[in-house]
């Protein structure tokens, strides 16, 4: 929603865009442990259960029932995320809804973490990044006709590499997340991902939590105001600021790091390092970016 001031002055335009990561349904190979053995199976990449789209049909009907309207999908490239877009959709945009405005990319930032801790089955050689995801053209298959949007430049052109650290990936989703939000901020956005994204998606903002689960089709909710949120007035934007709480049926189960805990202490200590730094950066006139505090989940 937009609005000017009182007097109805266009140049205080204001309006609230929100940003929405969520992890996929129930994957097959969770439903069925006998599935990876099956001849001819992709392990790394299983599709989603009955359960699973029904999982996220429901997601798409409780967005719509709270009046939220996502115009704007982005989608780890993996089978089990795109189906998950398609179920959000059919929940989201029932039956004879307009869906012209509605647009869903593909975007390897929002990718499974790289390695083995996440995948525990690969393919044979990792090196080779053509077999992990299924061509393009059978992923918008899996959508409605007319959504997807190929003239959006993915954050990152490709899947990370192989062996990818904990680190580097929770660097990449934080980075995409906020990219893609900054590309389209007139655009309320849902991004797709998996568990880890869902909890750096939480803890960027939250730093003082230990996120204990991520259920399938969990999502957190984060909302900022635009001012002259114009086509025609360069951006301007207020702080991220995240809504999920404890005690909401998000899907998310965490809780907060008790004021004494060593953890929480090490944290504030490096936070406080890290403004010192920044300071002195300031002070010699040097560029320094911004990097997201994220640290190992508990």
């Amino acid at each position: 929603m937009a609005i000017g001031d009182a007097n109805g002055d266009v140049s205080k335009l204001t309006r609230v865009q929100k940003l929405f990561v969520m992890r996929h349904g129930q994957r097959w190979d969770d439903a069925n442990r006998d599935w990876i053995h099956e001849p001819g199976v992709r392990t790394w990449d299983p599709p989603l259960t009955d359960a699973g789209v029904e999982q996220a049909r429901s997601a798409g009907v409780k967005m719509r029932g709270e009046g939220v309207l996502v115009s704007r999908i982005f989608v780890s490239p993996f089978l089990r995320c795109v189906q998950t877009a398609a179920g959000f959709i059919k929940g989201m945009y029932p039956e004879g809804s307009d869906m012209s405005n509605l647009k869903v990319s593909i975007e390897y930032g929002l990718s499974e973490l790289m390695n083995n801790r996440a995948i525990w089955y690969p393919p044979a050689d990792p090196r080779i990044v053509e077999v992990w995801t299924l061509p393009l053209d059978k992923l918008f298959s899996e959508l409605p006709s007319g959504v997807v949007d190929v003239s959006v430049q993915p954050v990152f052109p490709k899947l990370p590499e192989w062996d990818e650290t904990r680190e580097d990936g929770r660097c990449r989703y934080v980075k995409t997340f906020y990219e893609v939000a900054d590309r389209f901020p007139h655009e309320n956005i849902l991004c797709i991902s998996h568990g880890e994204g869902i909890q750096v998606s939480f803890k960027d903002l939250k730093p003082d939590v230990v996120v204990n689960h991520v259920h399938y089709c969990a999502y957190t909710e984060a909302e900022r105001e635009v001012f002259n949120a114009t086509l025609e007035s360069p951006l301007s934007t207020g702080s991220w600021k995240m809504l999920t709480e404890l005690g909401q049926k998000s899907g998310l189960m965490f809780r907060e790091r008790s004021a004494n805990s060593p953890v929480r202490q090490n944290i504030e200590n490096k936070n406080q390092h890290i403004e010192v730094i920044s300071q002195n950066v300031v002070q010699t006139g040097a560029n320094m970016e911004a990097f997201p505090q994220v640290e190992t989940v508990a």
